[in-house]
């Protein structure tokens, strides 16, 4: 399964967007070398050792730490497969993450089906895979 690039899917979200200046994380004690990604009101990303972590508003479980509506602003690892999560990307209130090559979790916001995980409207704090 491919996955569209962000920037043709939301080009106003791309980094290279006009008028979007990158932010310094300040006080965090976390290097992540690898993929970051910002939603609508919250963060999650990936550290080279393959642990991913969000932060920010938890409204719908997005943070993916398992606890809802406990909004985050120190990055939290999120539940399951601790090592192993290869990329990660969000939208407004629900975020999803690769695995591997044929698995793929999402947690969040399931408003009109947004995780794919055949429950519309159920949704998730911390990770479930999507069969495909």
């Amino acid at each position: 399964m491919r996955f569209p690039r962000v920037d043709r899917v939301a080009p106003h979200l791309h980094p290279a967007a006009p008028g979007v200046k990158a932010q310094k994380l300040v006080g965090l004690r976390m290097r992540f070398e690898t993929n970051v990604a910002a939603g609508g009101s919250h963060t999650c990303a990936r550290r080279s050792t393959g642990r991913l972590y969000c932060w920010g508003y938890d409204q719908w479980g997005q943070v993916g730490d398992g606890e809802p509506l406990a909004n985050r602003a120190a990055p939290t690892e999120v539940e399951g497969h601790t090592t192993t999560w290869t990329q990660v990307d969000v939208g407004n209130s629900h975020s999803c993450a690769r695995i591997n090559a044929r698995r793929i979790s999402c947690w969040g916001n399931d408003g009109a089906g947004l995780l794919g995980n055949g429950e519309p409207d159920q949704n998730q704090a911390a990770p479930v895979e999507i069969e495909a």
